[in-house]
């Protein structure tokens, strides 16, 4: 396995293996930093960020499910240290505690030196699918709501796009990656627009996270009627002992959150090296 430095035009070109983030930041020309992992001529993996001040965040990290535990997020990490060699620069990551591989993952960050910061972030919540439908009884749901797979594509693609332009929270992919699962994930269409989204990942390891929640609608019940659409169909799906876990980040979600699902645990982690 061998690691490569990009240039911006062969970033935009590996941009499937891209986190949004970096991919928006290439798309408005900001300073960019990306590495691939290859195996042959096939690119693994990639890692993303930039500079801000004496700061290099990594807002990119990826590797391809069949290639993961096999060292290409070590090397990626080491290239990336070597490549600031002697910047005096800090690089920072922070990721999620609910992906399947993060023990993984931290394993890589502490091998190449990186020690994790003391805070972390408590706004991960969860409830059984089973209770998650049980403490919304009664919820009605407004004809605008609908689930992904509902929906013509091109128009979710355009709102994925767009709520990444805007900053607005989207999974991993945008609305649209596969990592979404379109038959529980509820929208709210309004005049031909998607007014708010609830997007849920496909289930691993026994949670289904509901990775974004995003709603530009006034009134709050319109968001909880989306919940419990998607509750009913999480319901259908998957047996009644599945966790389903959301993320908090901002007040509404938040409130609704704190209010329906029961158990609170940290979601994300950082990790820090100095380069010397």
């Amino acid at each position: 396995m061998r690691i490569a430095v990009l240039s911006e035009d062969q970033a935009r070109n590996a941009s499937g293996l891209l986190l949004p983030e970096v991919t928006k930041a290439l798309a408005e020309g900001l300073p960019a930093t990306v590495l691939i992992a290859l195996e042959g001529n096939r690119a693994v993996g990639a890692l993303g960020g930039a500079i801000d001040g004496k700061v290099f965040e990594i807002v990119s990290l990826y590797v391809e499910p069949e290639s993961r535990r096999r060292g290409a997020a070590g090397l990626m990490l080491k290239a990336l240290t070597a490549l600031l060699k002697d910047t005096e620069t800090m690089i920072r990551a922070q990721f999620n505690l609910l992906t399947k591989d993060h023990e993984a993952l931290e394993d890589s960050f502490k091998a190449e030196g990186f020690e994790p910061e003391e805070e972390t972030l408590p706004s991960y919540y969860y409830v059984p699918v089973g209770n998650l439908l049980q403490s919304m009884d009664g919820e009605e749901r407004p004809s605008g709501i609908k689930h992904f797979s509902e929906v013509d594509g091109i128009l979710l693609r355009n709102a994925s796009n767009q709520s990444i332009e805007a900053g607005l929270p989207v999974p991993e992919g945008g609305l649209t990656g596969r990592e979404v699962d379109p038959e529980v994930s509820s929208l709210y269409l309004k005049d031909g627009k998607v007014e708010a989204y609830i997007a849920a990942e496909h289930e691993k390891d026994g949670i289904v996270l509901l990775s974004a929640m995003y709603s530009a609608l006034a009134d709050p019940r319109e968001l909880m009627s989306m919940l419990l659409h998607t509750a009913r169909a999480l319901n259908e799906k998957y047996p009644p002992e599945t966790k389903v876990a959301a993320l908090a980040i901002n007040n509404v979600s938040s409130k609704i959150i704190e209010h329906i699902f029961d158990t609170e645990e940290p979601v994300s982690r950082s990790y820090i090296f100095t380069v010397a």
